[in-house]
């Protein structure tokens, strides 16, 4: 339901006459940290912060961390530290999924990010979210991306150049909570589908040797 919801609203949105800007005149976009030498990358076993990386960033549009990079973070670095609410972009590769940076999450965003920043009294993150996740804007920056081997997305092109129609706050509020309740249901349905298969696997397994196989819960992202 929550995904028909969202299908009416992205044509709604496409057919409305309304005002567009450039990211930058609606939030603060900055490239992730450059790390150079052999040793700035290197995994700490003292306290430090994660390095964000575009495999955190899952392509449901979420961050999962499963095995945190620690890196010693200098003063000069703290400036690439995400905050709560934080979109962080990823700006290379077959995907470009964007993602909201929660309370718990304390890192350092890498070079292959984009963090974006929004002005919320002009924009909400949790819409801008929704906006570069749709289809239609992933295909978008898929086909303004450039190079040969790895594919890249500018950040001049992304701050500078993209057209973002921005509705009414009460528009974007909506929007924002029909498409977060449609990743939750997708989400759900996942679980579901894998629980189903380890079910059918046991159930096959019972019935070809008389065994029952111990049923382990869903792997996680």
């Amino acid at each position: 339901m929550t995904r028909f919801l969202l299908g009416i609203l992205n044509i709604r949105i496409s057919r409305m006459e309304m005002k567009q800007s450039f990211l930058k005149e609606i939030a603060d976009v900055r490239i992730g940290l450059t790390l150079r030498g052999p040793d700035a990358s290197k995994q700490i076993d003292e306290e430090g912060l994660h390095l964000l990386k575009i495999g955190d960033i899952k392509e449901s549009g979420v961050i999962r961390i499963k095995t945190p990079h620690l890196i010693k973070v200098t003063k000069s670095m703290e400036r690439f530290k995400v905050a709560p609410n934080d979109l962080v972009i990823a700006n290379r590769g077959g995907r470009m999924t964007a993602a909201l940076v929660d309370e718990k999450i304390q890192a350092i965003a890498g070079g292959q990010i984009y963090v974006v920043r929004a002005d919320r009294k002009k924009v909400l993150p949790e819409y801008l979210w929704w906006f570069f996740n749709r289809p239609s804007t992933q295909r978008y920056l898929q086909y303004q991306a450039s190079g040969s081997y790895v594919k890249t997305i500018p950040v001049q092109f992304i701050r500078e150049e993209m057209r973002i129609p921005v509705p009414p706050m009460e528009t974007q509020h909506q929007i924002a909570e029909i498409a977060q309740l449609a990743r939750q249901e997708a989400e759900i349905l996942k679980e579901l589908s894998t629980l189903k298969a380890t079910y059918r696997e046991a159930l096959f397994t019972q019935m070809l040797t008389g065994k029952m196989l111990p049923l382990s819960s869903p792997p996680s992202e």
